[in-house]
């Protein structure tokens, strides 16, 4: 390992492929460059790929430092949806910590700058654990890419050969032409699940295992195809001609039918096997068969659907793993910028419009759009506005507008085509209740009553629809989304809530979630009661440079409690009376500050 790493540093990866292929001086060249190349520009990709998107995350960390370290909104200290992501690209690293560096490596944004220098050595590229289990993928890759090259320098042909017996139908160049051929298709496959692996970081040693397994198998099941049917045109057309099938096949040949057909089964490995196998269920009684009656009505909702989305972000979300609206309400929007080169803006608003897409169905969310209603959290501002705005502890209690809760109501409770359509297939009919009977109605009858049951009384319909508006948005994906959101919120501040039409007066309400981390602040606080002054200025400086006095008060008692235990009550005294004896009087203020009003 250590000749390697010296050849590394010496000549690069070049220089490490020319040892090696000197070891194999009398086997294949270009079968064994390929199978070597393969895995170790698969790690050096990984590699890359990791180094990239720590950068990114660090980048993100910088910009909104209250997304991975909260202080206000929860009792944990980081952000458990940036740990996951933190934690999936440091966590097989060999970080190899010193007992000095416990003390260090404390704050996340820290761990990162060390993941980021590891990620570059040799020891980050060549991971044995890898390169164990690409041993069998290398094995496979040489033999079939020497077979491969065998085939295509002969033009894909074969020697001249009389008919063969019928014990014996198919030749051993003609096993050899269909199985690198299926090979061919297979190692195509292979290289796609691959980079698809490198797209999610998910290049791991199961997945060189399974793809080693998947080639072979599929290069077995065509020669066994071909074996049992080794001319399958003719044998179709003698039977249809009302004759028998050719127990006879000349050797030099072989099926134009076969030739497309062998790197097809390569290339659909799993797929093909799936499908012959749902297709024999409908001839075997006693296999379970699928409840296909609802297939049109389960139909996957495409990423087109999200405003934002065009048909080219769609198939790069598809590398990440996102194929439908489902997957993208519950990815980690953190994880989905780190992994694409969308920016978090974007990817929070998709995640927020995919939400709501899936809980309340395209056809409404289509709807809606047009009232300005395009994600979750704007329905939830819409519907229960009181909530957001329940955040500002000094300022007056606000509630929306009833009629918005009906207006949203209708929306909601509205029959939909494919509602209608479930009710069919199923043959369902819901029961409406009126004076304590119960009796069968329509899809649209069934509606309407729940929407005029629980709009009888303006009262009840607030608390009914903010009841089912709490539901919707208690998943844990929106709630994730949410403390997002928040986060970043705080770190645009407050005032970023709506452009500034006045000069900021001197006597406004406090906005900030607590007026604790609020020094300007005027009158009583309605969380402590204690009266609190307004400093003038930026921070706790005044003017000059200095702090207050009842500034300097307070951080002279807290620095002699600190230092002196039980003398220190008695240093928090002292210095208390010191500070007082210094306080100017009423007709002498401290500069920068401001008195409060007087009646």
């Amino acid at each position: 390992m250590e000749h390697l790493h010296a050849v590394w540093e010496e000549r690069g990866l070049l220089g490490l492929m020319d040892l090696v292929l000197q070891q194999f001086a009398d086997a294949d060249k270009i079968a064994l460059a390929i199978a070597l190349l393969t895995p170790l520009l698969l790690l050096y990709g990984r590699r890359e790929t990791r180094h990239r998107r720590l950068h990114r995350l660090k980048h993100l960390m910088v910009s909104y430092p209250t997304i991975y370290k909260r202080s206000r909104s929860s009792d944990r200290d980081t952000n458990p949806s940036f740990e996951l992501v933190k934690a999936k690209y440091i966590a097989d690293l060999p970080l190899e910590l010193e007992p000095e560096d416990h003390a260090f490596l404390r704050e996340p944004r820290q761990v990162v700058d060390r993941a980021i220098s590891v990620s570059q050595t040799f020891r980050a590229l060549v991971e044995p654990r890898l390169l164990v289990a690409s041993i069998g993928f290398v094995i496979a890759t040489y033999y079939g890419f020497k077979n491969l090259d065998i085939i295509l320098a002969s033009g894909i042909s074969l020697p001249e050969a009389t008919a063969i017996e019928p014990k014996s139908p198919v030749s051993f160049d003609q096993i050899q032409l269909i199985g690198a051929l299926a090979f061919a298709g297979a190692y195509v496959v292979a290289l796609r699940t691959f980079i698809g692996g490198l797209a999610v970081f998910d290049l791991s040693a199961f997945m060189f295992l399974r793809q080693t397994t998947e080639m072979i198998a599929s290069v077995l099941f065509a020669i066994f195809l071909f074996r049992a049917f080794p001319d399958p045109w003719t044998q179709i057309t003698n039977v249809v001609a009302g004759g028998k099938p050719s127990s006879t096949v000349q050797a030099a040949e072989v099926s134009w039918v076969w030739l497309v057909l062998a790197p097809v089964f390569g290339l659909l490995p799993q797929s093909a096997t799936k499908f012959v196998l749902v297709r024999l269920q409908s001839l075997i009684a006693w296999v379970k068969m699928d409840d296909d009656r609802f297939t049109s009505v389960t139909r996957v909702v495409t990423l087109d659907v999200i405003d934002g989305i065009d048909y080219g972000t769609r198939f790069r979300l598809e590398e990440a793993g996102i194929f439908d609206v489902q997957n993208l309400a519950t990815y980690n929007p953190i994880l989905l910028h780190v992994e694409t080169p969308y920016l978090i803006y974007e990817t929070i608003d998709w995640v927020a419009q995919a939400q709501l897409c899936h809980m309340i169905g395209i056809e409404k969310f289509l709807f809606l759009r047009h009232y300005n209603i395009r994600t979750i959290f704007d329905l939830e501002r819409a519907i229960d506005y009181q909530s957001r705005r329940a955040r500002d502890k000094c300022g007056p209690k606000v509630d929306g507008p009833d009629e918005f809760d009906l207006i949203y109501a209708a929306i909601l409770f509205a029959p939909t085509g494919f509602l209608v359509e479930v009710a069919r297939l199923g043959n369902l009919k819901p029961f409406t209740i009126t004076d304590k009977v119960a009796s069968p109605a329509t899809v649209e009858e069934y509606c309407k009553w729940a929407l005029q049951l629980i709009t009888t009384d303006m009262t009840k319909t607030k608390e009914c629809v903010e009841h089912m508006m709490g539901w919707l948005a208690d998943d844990l994906h929106v709630r994730r989304l949410r403390a997002i959101w928040q986060e970043i919120s705080d770190d645009l501040g407050e005032r970023t809530t709506r452009l500034d039409n006045d000069k900021d007066e001197p006597n406004a309400h406090c906005r900030e979630r607590c007026c604790k981390k609020q020094e300007e602040i005027n009158g009583a606080c309605p969380e402590t009661g204690d009266e609190q002054q307004q400093v003038v200025g930026n921070g706790k400086e005044d003017e000059a440079g200095k702090l207050p006095a009842s500034t300097e008060t307070e951080e002279a008692g807290k620095t002699g409690a600190e230092n002196a235990g039980e003398s220190g009550q008695e240093a928090t005294g002292a210095a208390a009376e010191a500070a007082a004896a210094e306080q100017p009087t009423a007709s002498e203020p401290v500069p920068g500050t401001v008195t409060p009003a007087r009646e």
